[in-house]
């Protein structure tokens, strides 16, 4: 893999990072804003409280729920819902990623909008140009080639077969130079050329 490539991916997890810390940092202010706004701390503006779950099923299928006692219907109405989490209850429930999505919109200052938003468009626009370079320097039928190590070490050409290694384990490329001459090599061993070799050929 190249130096850019490398580059490039660390920029994209560096960006992906980035939102995650964001991510975070805004859920907590959405919470924060929830309450006050007197949203209720035990059921999360739900309306309903776990009252007994079993460790039987991870997906809480056999979960047993109670009315929240802490808050009315009218509060939790002013309220909203708390978007700051997402359980597998919440699923059970009926309570979908999408109505918490629109709740934590609503909480979220003008500020922390544009904020997440250029975030996103970063974290996107780095990961594609890593995958973009990625795919460039992946050696694939039709793109030409340099053999950098191995027992074809010097070898330039047209790659015209790709295929798993006979000795377990990755992936071999057959190429072919200008002069006719076959070569066999590991595809870690090889080098995208970013313009086909003039006289792309054997090193003799």
């Amino acid at each position: 893999m190249s130096n850019m490539v490398r580059s490039l991916e660390e920029t994209a997890r560096l960006a992906s990072a980035a939102l995650a810390n964001l991510e975070s940092d805004i859920s907590e202010k959405t919470r924060d804003a929830y309450l006050a706004n007197g949203g209720c701390e035990k059921c999360g503006g739900r309306g309903w409280r776990v009252v007994w779950d079993t460790m039987d099923s991870m997906s809480g299928c056999y979960a047993e729920y109670g009315s929240c006692d802490a808050c009315t219907p009218e509060e939790r109405t002013a309220a909203g819902l708390n978007p700051s989490y997402y359980s597998k209850y919440d699923g059970n429930k009926g309570v979908s990623r999408e109505a918490l999505k629109e709740a934590k919109v609503a909480l979220m200052s003008d500020g922390d909008k544009a904020r997440l938003s250029g975030a996103l468009a970063l974290c996107e626009a780095t990961k594609a140009a890593y995958e973009a370079a990625k795919d460039a320097a992946t050696p694939r039928k039709g793109r030409y080639v340099k053999v950098l190590r191995g027992k074809s070490k010097g070898y330039e050409g047209e790659v015209f077969w790709v295929g798993p290694s006979k000795w377990g384990g990755g992936e071999r490329l057959g190429l072919r130079t200008s002069s006719g001459e076959t070569a066999w090599a590991n595809v870690g061993s090889c080098k995208v050329l970013e313009t086909p070799a003039l006289e792309a050929s054997a090193p003799f």
